[in-house]
């Protein structure tokens, strides 16, 4: 993971000084922001992999079941066929999904030990809550994509078991 590191352009310059009370509440406040979006991570990526076996469950049932339409019309294979299309882009879009990020943590311990180690405790508060504000807008992107990828994964699963039930439906009928 990346450690987001404090920079003086991220602190007010003309803004009064707030109290040590103030800055516990905002740095304490931004903190549990933080915590709850890596916990929203966290809970993505389980429905990602949920999703992803699903779809890995559904594309297995296709690929056994294809011997059951080497008689069927091209309708009905086609259908399959569009399916099994359909469940890669799924298990592709899932894998993707997964794939390893690098979100911000706040921050690193032993360099910021070494930056505010005689510093001032509202100074080394006020640089902990810039740092940690700085750290969730980083990560935004993050969670916004993660939240994509699960949209997608969970279409394209729902449209290709929707294609192979109509396959086999057609195929049953006729």
């Amino acid at each position: 993971m990346n450690a987001a590191t404090p920079d003086a352009s991220d602190q007010p310059l003309t803004a009064p000084q707030p109290t040590l009370d103030q800055l516990d509440l905002l740095d304490h406040e931004v903190g549990r922001r933080l915590d709850y979006q890596m916990t929203e991570l966290d809970g993505l990526d389980a429905k990602a992999t949920t999703v992803l076996a699903a779809t890995g469950v559904v594309f297995g049932l296709a690929g056994t079941g294809l011997q059951a339409f080497d008689t069927s019309s091209v309708v009905a294979v086609a259908t399959v066929y569009l399916a099994l299309v359909l469940l890669v882009a799924g298990l592709g879009a899932g894998v993707r999904n997964l794939w390893p990020q690098r979100p911000m943590i706040v921050p690193e311990p032993e360099p910021f030990l070494r930056q505010y180690w005689d510093k001032s405790t509202p100074e080394t508060r006020t640089a902990l809550a810039f740092t940690r504000a700085k750290a969730f807008t980083m990560n935004k992107p993050f969670v916004e994509a993660k939240a994509r990828w699960l949209r997608v994964q969970m279409i394209v699963l729902v449209i290709g078991a929707i294609c192979l039930a109509g396959a086999y439906i057609y195929r049953a009928m006729g």
